[in-house]
């Protein structure tokens, strides 16, 4: 074979193929889904192979750190402890400008090689900077020429602890697309017994954040996802920095930031790509003005029941709108509460919801009127396409019976996830357990199904034909296990029987070792799955 040059060409072709760039990018990006451990092994020893695979799979390696650790490490020309992921032993006793302008001057091979691994880098997890960490953040991008090191940098997730600081405006380029901004200030204080305990300033630090908020829309003008949280960041300073970044695809503000009908309505017309949006209501209950948006396809909305009452009875219209997630903060429950579901079912979006998570945690009632859970959220029976639904009512139903659960199963047809949590005034009026049998009989779809509490009768009976499920119900994740907290003797044969019946496509959970502490409210349901494994033969 040597003679007739098939060997040569074959071997010119495997080292043609093991030398493509393109072909090295596809297999070393295979790594980047392997486990994280595993992967930065994996691609560290590819790269010392040879040298036509040392940029391709370093380009693969450096692309998603969780911290900036690995480059300080890198620069530094030695490991650092996982304790030093944060820098605090290593960078508080060596002057940051001596130990760059060190590597600068005299090790312009390691300076050069930093530079050039830093330029792979295109995600960082979490970058929090102590004092030492941003004055050498501030000391390398000074001896780079006052510019980033990590030009190709599009997501990073920024705690910010320092009122004055505006490192990261430095940092970034406009190549960041994606940016997690943390705003926290941290104190230390003395006890009287001498020790030191760290908690958050007070929120009179947040007026200091605005030059870093100011020029965050010159810093990274082509952002798409911004999500803004922290104890120091206000209304009065971040929304006016959100201007010029009309290219957002996602917002979501948290913390002591709220808006007004206005300024909702100012963000709505200016961002006309936004599609995912979280924010905290003000001064909602009669709003002046409204606003459309037809690329909005996720909400989450924070504020009281008035508020969401008037956002969706009079102000916002988003036909598209798919996924819907209401946090609903009134300390009692009152009318309003059924006001904004009435008002929400007739929204525009109504017959395109997908998705709805609701909360309301109240204390008391005082609604004039007893009623149960199914005409509470008898409104929501409007959303006929929903396939996920996760309810949080803690106020104010007085009891739960079969026929709510009925009414709810044949309201959502098309439902495959369903988590009802609730708190009946009397715990004694709890839906009973062979209520499951209306989501086997109504939701052909259904795959994940949560409750919170049911009652269980001492006997269970095998399912009567009327009640039988239809034939192979998908359901195959069932959450009961607070039913049955505590140690009450219940009929687990029974229980078991009559749930593997239902849900013949149950996934039955592994046992989890060596939590005792537990055993008062998994125990009983670990012995259910333990007969439902005997019903199948499964049990050996």
């Amino acid at each position: 074979m040597a003679l007739d040059g098939t060997a040569p060409r074959a071997q010119s072709l495997a080292w043609r193929t093991l030398h493509d760039p393109d072909i090295l990018d596809c297999l070393f990006e295979i790594f980047e889904y392997s486990p994280r451990g595993e992967t930065r092994r994996t691609l560290a020893w590819c790269a010392l192979v040879c040298k036509s695979w040392l940029d391709p799979a370093s380009r693969v390696l450096w692309r998603r750190l969780d911290s900036f650790h690995p480059l300080w490490a890198l620069l530094a020309g030695r490991n650092f402890p996982p304790s030093a992921k944060r820098l605090t032993e290593f960078w508080r006793i060596v002057d940051s400008e001596d130990f760059v302008k060190e590597r600068f001057m005299r090790e312009p091979d390691l300076w050069n090689n930093f530079l050039r691994r830093a330029s792979h880098v295109r995600e960082i997890g979490t970058a929090s900077c102590h004092l030492p960490e941003l004055m050498l953040l501030r000391s390398i991008i000074k001896h780079n020429g006052q510019s980033t090191f990590l030009p190709n940098l599009q997501k990073i997730g920024w705690r910010s602890g320092i009122t004055t600081d505006t490192t990261l405006l430095s940092l970034v380029s406009p190549a960041l697309r994606d940016l997690e901004l943390d705003v926290t200030v941290f104190t230390t204080i003395t006890t009287i017994g001498g020790d030191q305990l760290i908690r958050a300033a007070h929120p009179d630090s947040a007026s200091q954040f605005t030059a870093l908020f100011a020029g965050l829309a010159e810093a990274a003008p082509f952002l798409t996802h911004l999500i803004i949280t922290g104890r120091h960041v206000t209304s009065s300073i971040v929304l006016p920095a959100l201007t010029g970044l009309d290219r957002l695809c996602e917002l979501s503000l948290h913390g002591q930031i709220d808006v007004s009908p206005e300024e909702l309505r100012s963000l709505l017309n200016r961002m006309t790509s936004l599609r995912h949006l979280g924010i905290r209501l003000r001064d909602f209950s009669a709003p002046r003005c409204s606003a459309r948006t037809d690329s909005l396809r996720s909400l989450r909305v924070n504020g009281v029941a008035q508020d969401l009452g008037g956002l969706f009875a009079s102000f916002l219209e988003a036909p598209h709108l798919t996924t819907l997630t209401l946090d609903c903060e009134d300390q009692f429950y009152t009318a309003s509460h059924q006001n904004f579901l009435d008002a929400l079912t007739k929204a525009s979006f109504a017959p395109s919801l997908r998705k709805l998570t609701l909360c309301t945690l109240t204390e008391h009632s005082v609604m004039s009127e007893a009623t149960s859970l199914g005409v509470l959220l008898q409104p929501l029976a409007a959303f006929r396409s929903l396939e996920e639904a996760d309810l949080t009512i803690s106020d104010p139903a007085p009891w739960v019976g079969d026929a709510d659960i009925l009414a709810l199963a044949q309201a959502w047809p098309r439902l495959q996830r369903l988590a009802l949590l609730y708190l009946p005034a009397d715990a004694r009026f709890l839906p009973p357990l062979t209520s499951l049998r209306h989501f086997a009989a109504h939701c052909p779809q259904l795959r994940r199904l949560l409750f919170s509490r049911m009652t269980v009768p001492g006997v269970v009976e095998r399912i009567p034909p009327s009640g039988a499920c239809r034939p192979g119900h998908p359901l195959q994740e069932l959450d009961l296990r607070l039913t049955f907290v505590g140690m009450v003797p219940y009929d687990v044969s029974g229980i078991a029987r009559f749930l593997d019946a239902l849900f013949p496509n149950l996934e039955l959970r592994e046992e989890e070792v060596g939590r005792r502490g537990f055993a008062a409210i998994t125990g009983t349901w670990d012995s259910i799955q333990r007969e439902i494994r005997k019903l199948r033969g499964e049990d050996a």
